[in-house]
């Protein structure tokens, strides 16, 4: 299954929603996104049947995560931890959306939050606080958590928008490594599907 969220102009509050059903050869629009918003991540996140995305909302700019269910082709909000102030702008240049261990997971400045029920605001949890890595450069501020290992040690990629730094962090002690690669990395999710190129 592909969707496609195309916007025109800045704010996706005029847009299409299409939704295309691989070997099915067709495209169908879906219902549009209810609000006003421009989205912080170009890929949705997909957890429990649905794609997550973050997104700042049209008319306050305040983050949200937004759902769409694949099933029944609605959108939900999804609640983020009561402690993440959502409203300011260090909240939008700092934030990242991911998947963990098949859970939704966020991360907020330095702090790693994963919703492990699914859907249930009251199922977030602050995994660990990044400690302050004194050699990366701090305009390298998006962090994101490519894996957690059973050790604790944690494989993040932080960027400042024009480079990325592979680092691997011990969330139990709070010492790094920087890794000899420094380009982008994303988790590859295995499917039966063999991509076209």
């Amino acid at each position: 299954m592909v969707v496609v969220l195309r916007g025109h102009g800045n704010f996706v509050d005029n847009h299409e929603v299409k939704v295309h059903t691989l070997g099915t050869n067709c495209w169908k629009s879906i219902q549009n996104i209810p609000f006003g918003c421009v989205a912080l991540q170009i890929s949705g996140k997909f957890v429990s049947g649905t794609l997550n995305w973050l997104v700042a909302k049209e008319y306050d700019n305040k983050i949200q995560i937004f759902s769409l269910d694949l099933g029944s082709e609605t959108y939900k909000e999804v609640l983020l931890p009561r402690e993440v102030d959502a409203s300011t702008l260090h909240s939008q240049l700092h934030s990242q959306l991911g998947v963990l261990r098949d859970c939704l997971c966020m991360v907020f400045g330095y702090d790693v939050w994963v919703m492990k029920e699914y859907k249930n605001k009251e199922s977030w949890s602050k995994l660990f606080t990044i400690s302050h890595i004194p050699d990366l450069p701090t305009y390298y501020g998006i962090i994101k958590v490519l894996h957690i290992f059973e050790d604790g040690q944690v494989l993040l990629d932080s960027t400042n928008g024009y480079t990325w730094k592979l680092i691997f962090y011990n969330s139990r002690d709070g010492t790094y490594k920087f890794t000899e690669f420094e380009f982008r990395c994303e988790v590859c999710v295995e499917s039966l599907i063999s991509p076209c190129f």
